[in-house]
């Protein structure tokens, strides 16, 4: 009743919740307490025991206090918006993983048969209605990191139309399309396994068995609506926003800077596009592996002639979970390293009252270090000049000091005067 055929098989590059054995007859074909016996330290365990499951408690953690520290920063831009939900969804994405990759297999440390049955009763239950899920928080992932791509766009590259199209309540609106597009792309997900007779078997339903389905649906839509539209969206605009920034801080070098809050204000900007890019070149470098094994699966799912290259893809397939376990872990210290207001406020909330107190002096000296420097930059020219003392403004090259010119103000004043008092006698 449930025998199923290689080329039927479900595309698991995000997970492989399943590992695929040669036996396909079984029920609970692919479940990891079946078949052959994994050993202890093998890939699979590896993978999804030992670097997975720290790497997901740790992620849960981080984005958390993330999310707590983006909620109190006082400037509530559409960029910051969008790194709260992005937070959201990397914790939920990592929730899925502890449950259906984690919680699996760590019954492998202990082998007891009691522990493997109650395993399988949990793990048909939860598969059937959780994978489905997994596929569409991951693809919300992906677009609402396309999303933020295309805001801090916006913002860096088209700067005249930003009040128009970076606003709070465009922002919250694109986030709620973008959440039911995937919800909707993601649907036949939902129908397409259910439960045995038995309490702790599943098997395909006639959607999954369709060769028609598997082809249009699994490799032709997913592969576009998953990797192809958006990882092009991220690269496309990630190469323009570092463009723009190099170009920016060379056109900065060349102008006078004697305003430390316009300076401030531009650090800022800057930050927020270092964060975004640092984001998505994180989450392309951590997809790659996921494309490849989804590319590998495809090939053999359509042509048998590429049969060969499922045992590979397996093997991939678990590299490719831990790459995106790490990706929805990791943001909260892309944020902590190019971010100072980050920092700061992250301080301020979590750390105790000594060193909010030592921060916060390292951080003013920090910034009165930054206004010396300010000071002693020629107003005229723009350039810092060594032999200026902090308290001129005109560098030697312009041949006029603070005192000297002070001094031709006051003399040009007195001349006025003088010529005032005799213009009126």
């Amino acid at each position: 009743m449930f025998v199923r055929r290689q080329t039927e098989l479900p595309n698991m590059t995000m997970m492989d919740s399943a590992n695929w054995t040669s036996d396909m007859t079984n029920a609970t074909a692919g479940h990891p307490c079946q078949g052959t016996k994994l050993e202890v330290f093998s890939l699979q365990f590896v993978c999804d025991v030992i670097i997975a499951t720290p790497l997901v408690i740790l992620g849960i953690f981080a984005n958390a206090v993330a999310f707590i520290v983006l909620c109190r920063q006082k400037n509530r831009m559409t960029t910051t918006v969008l790194l709260q939900a992005l937070a959201v969804c990397d914790t939920l994405v990592l929730v899925s993983i502890l449950l259906l990759r984690c919680l699996v297999n760590i019954h492998l440390l202990a082998g007891t048969d009691t522990l493997t049955t109650y395993i399988n009763v949990y793990y048909a239950g939860v598969f059937v209605y959780l994978f489905p899920v997994m596929y569409f928080l991951r693809l919300a992932d992906t677009w609402l990191t396309t999303l933020l791509t295309i805001d801090r766009y916006i913002a860096v590259c088209h700067p005249l139309h930003v009040h128009r199209l970076c606003t709070l309540p465009r922002a919250y609106k694109n986030m709620a399309i973008v959440t039911a597009l995937a919800l909707v792309f993601s649907a036949p997900r939902f129908f397409e396994r259910r439960l045995a007779d038995t309490c702790f078997r599943f098997g395909p339903t006639s959607l999954l068995r369709n060769h028609t389905y598997t082809i249009a649906y699994q490799v032709v839509l997913f592969s576009i609506v998953m990797y192809i539209v958006p990882m092009s969206l991220l690269v496309g605009m990630n190469g323009r926003l570092l463009w723009e920034l190099r170009r920016a801080n060379n056109f900065r070098a060349t102008l006078p800077m004697t305003s430390q809050t316009g300076r401030q204000m531009m650090s800022t900007k800057k930050s927020i596009t270092l964060i975004v890019v640092a984001v998505v070149v994180v989450c392309i470098a951590c997809n790659l592996t996921a494309v490849v094994s989804h590319l590998f699966w495809s090939l053999a799912t359509c042509f048998p002639s590429f049969m060969y290259l499922e045992v590979p893809r397996r093997r991939l397939a678990h590299v490719s979970n831990v790459m995106v376990t790490l990706n929805s872990a990791v943001n909260f210290f892309i944020y902590c390293l190019f971010s100072r207001n980050f920092r700061t406020e992250f301080v301020r909330v979590f750390c105790c009252r000594r060193l909010r107190r030592s921060y916060g002096a390292s951080t003013v000296s920090g910034r009165s270090a930054e206004a010396t420097q300010l000071s002693s930059m020629c107003s005229a020219c723009g350039k810092r000049s060594s032999a200026a003392s902090a308290n001129s403004v005109i560098c030697r090259t312009c041949s006029l000091r603070t005192s000297g010119l002070a001094s031709f103000q006051q003399s040009a004043k007195n001349k006025n005067g003088a010529r005032y008092e005799r213009a009126r006698c």
